[in-house]
């Protein structure tokens, strides 16, 4: 086997740690790309050992240059995680899903690159203090701290979503498509906000919207400003991601895809994530 054949082996594994590290489909990309173009170019001196560690610390290397690239420039509004449908992930163990988590991902923005990448290779990927202070230039002391920092900025994430949390999304939406927002505001916390990233590119809440009734009144304005579109149902990152497709407006920079995910805490939605920069959704298509 070629060492081009070894690498497309774990290509996919690859993949899953750049989009951890990212956030995004694109930068996920990239960065696998860029590792196989390192592999061509520049190979292990030591072609005796087994490939894919070499792999996996060119991966977390590129994909932390890649973040702290992305941390430098300025983003307009809030900026949220590309969703990448669950049937992407669906030969990962849940283990892997739960790291591959809209609730996971968001948490991950407060971390370092560094904290970020040390904290995959540990609990992730299961390197040793050793292996991964070798595969990210550091010591295997530092990379114990990092682990420390990283486990206690993340805290106890929320537990997955249930059947009943779905059913809350689905009944929302459902009950302000039927006309009825003052039952669909039964379903908000009363604080609910609403999270948008729109990157600057169309017309989107560059601060998050709080209150179940300047919620509702902004999802009505929404729904009338777009006027006629679909809207299909997935599931994505582990929450039921409503996707809505628009026809270009041809006065308003509004968005023609964007999706729609909802976090629910006792049985009432909290929190709406709204990614409407199209150039993140190649994920759920």
């Amino acid at each position: 086997m070629t060492p081009l054949e070894e690498a497309e082996t774990v290509r996919r594994s690859l993949w899953g740690v750049a989009y951890r590290m990212t956030g995004t489909v694109q930068d996920a990309d990239d960065v696998v790309q860029d590792c196989f173009l390192r592999l061509l170019e520049h190979p292990p001196a030591d072609t005796s050992r087994p490939l894919r560690p070499w792999l996996v610390a060119v991966t977390l290397n590129l994909a932390r240059d890649r973040l702290r690239r992305r941390r430098r420039l300025a983003y307009i509004g809030p900026w949220l995680p590309a969703p990448v449908a669950d049937a992407r992930l669906a030969d990962e163990s849940i283990a892997l899903r739960q790291t591959a988590s809209w609730a996971f991902l968001c948490a991950s923005e407060a971390l370092t690159p560094t904290q970020r990448a040390v904290f995959l290779a540990r609990e992730v990927l299961e390197l040793t203090a050793a292996e991964t202070a070798e595969a990210l230039g550091n010591t295997p002391s530092a990379v114990d701290v990092a682990l420390h920092r990283a486990r206690k900025a993340l805290g106890t994430l929320p537990a997955a979503p249930t059947l009943v949390d779905d059913a809350v999304v689905a009944g929302f939406f459902a009950l302000l498509q039927l006309g009825l927002p003052g039952a669909a505001r039964r379903l908000l916390h009363p604080d609910a906000e609403a999270v948008n990233d729109g990157a600057g590119k169309v017309n989107a809440a560059r601060q998050p919207v709080r209150g179940a009734a300047k919620l509702l009144t902004f999802f009505r304005r929404l729904a009338r400003s777009h006027g006629a579109g679909t809207w299909s149902i997935v599931r994505a990152n582990g929450l039921l991601t409503m996707v809505g497709t628009f026809p270009p407006h041809d006065r308003l920079r509004l968005p023609t895809v964007f999706t729609v995910v909802a976090a629910v805490r006792e049985g009432r939605i909290e929190r709406f994530y709204s990614q409407l920069n199209e150039e993140k959704l190649s994920g759920v298509r």
